[in-house]
């Protein structure tokens, strides 16, 4: 069913996946997903019921985000939560005078998680719109029913006074951390007299060479889930140009010596809960899919791991890195987003080494790297690997 603004929907399913999706093509122009779990006063409960970049995990209440797509049990959401609101907003889209109108159509896609079956999507035309931020729908509870509306609303202002809209504690606002801010964060007061308020700030890597060190949070890393986006071109004067398939993938090494490598090609994907503790989702082969790929690496084996060089390469098509517009996200428990952009293109090679995550004593140092080279031979012998390698295929 297509929904119009305004209109709503019955939900029998009660497994959901909620997409807010996208057709932006700006490279400057980062759009996030986010989630306000409300009780009947239109207000969260506590800052833990905002869910976004920063707090993606609220699987106690059956919700969990994965880059564009909210997994949403209605079977766990608490008595009191009563309504979930669905939104968009742009990073920083006030400083940087961005808005809606930048971004063409974005859209929001239901659904059945357990039979794949769309149930509804709410396509929305953005030119004209000079806001920073859209409330796209909601799944309310009415007389025991939960339903579905459309709602497209754009709201002034971007994701910080949206969420104290909603009765979100504010931290760090939306402006980027900076690097020093990670490498040297302030002291911690001795006593912890009240929670910590929530960051909505993200790290941005800028330039070759920059770092920042994660310590461990508890005694332990979390799954550290590094993403890759990418979108196939533009359209040449005959027609689309062939689709870049860009692969995602890394060099690991170990503390026993062990080196290899986790990637689609050769079929090497590796695995998340025994040696190299390092796993790669899938292999998009197209920049199309929402998710793009994901290498996740499992944190609670950190010690195991002495480095990890993560890349990617054009598999097919032109080597054009400024028209595939790559960008890398990385998402840790507890920790702001750390993002590196493919940029200082180089269109003679295939391969760039993005980023090299380093075992320093038990914390995480990850340095941007945006190294591009003619393959994986290259690559190896410019970090000291130390490997054979041979022509493959998918």
């Amino acid at each position: 069913m297509h929904l119009i603004s305004g209109q709503n929907i019955a939900l029998s399913a009660t497994s959901l996946s909620i997409s807010l999706l996208n057709k932006n093509k700006t490279p400057q122009l980062t759009i996030d997903p986010s989630l306000f779990l409300l009780q009947s006063n239109d207000k969260i409960k506590h800052d833990a019921d905002f869910v976004f970049f920063n707090n993606q995990n609220r699987a106690d209440v059956g919700i969990t985000l994965n880059n564009n797509d909210f997994f949403v049990n209605l079977t766990k959401i608490p008595a009191d939560i009563v309504k979930l609101v669905f939104a968009l907003t742009l990073t920083d889209g006030v400083s940087r005078r961005q808005n809606f109108e930048l971004v063409n159509e974005v859209s929001l896609l239901i659904r059945d998680n357990q039979t794949g079956q769309t149930i509804a999507t709410f396509p929305l035309a953005t030119a004209g719109m000079t806001e920073t931020a859209l409330i796209m729908g909601e799944l309310y509870l009415r007389n025991g029913q939960w339903k579905a509306r459309a709602l497209g609303k754009g709201f002034v202002g971007g994701l910080q006074p949206l969420a104290q809209l909603y009765g979100v504690t504010i931290g760090e606002g939306e402006s980027n951390l900076s690097v020093q801010d990670i490498i040297t964060p302030p002291p911690e007061p001795a006593i912890e007299t009240s929670p910590p308020k929530l960051s909505l700030s993200k790290i941005n890597l800028a330039k070759k060479g920059d770092g920042i060190s994660l310590e461990k949070k508890d005694k332990l890393h979390g799954e550290i889930v590094i993403n890759l986006n990418w979108t196939q071109g533009k359209k040449s004067l005959f027609g689309f140009k062939k689709a870049i398939d860009l692969d995602l993938g890394c060099l690991y090494e170990l503390k026993d010596g062990t080196k290899l490598c986790v990637q689609a090609l050769g079929n090497a994907f590796g695995s998340l809960n025994s040696p190299p503790f390092i796993a790669l989702d899938g292999d998009d082969r197209t920049g199309q899919s929402v998710q793009g790929e994901n290498l996740r690496i499992n944190g609670a084996n950190w010690d195991l791991i002495q480095r990890v060089l993560v890349y990617a390469f054009i598999y097919e098509g032109s080597p054009n890195w400024a028209e595939a517009n790559a960008k890398i996200s990385i998402k840790t428990p507890n920790q702001p987003e750390i993002t590196v952009d493919l940029d200082s293109h180089d269109n003679s090679k295939t391969m760039c080494g993005i980023a090299l995550f380093e075992n320093q004593n038990g914390a995480i140092k990850i340095t941007k790297l945006v190294d591009y080279t003619n393959g994986h031979q290259e690559l190896d012998l410019a970090y000291k690997w130390g490997m054979r390698w041979q022509a493959g295929r998918k």
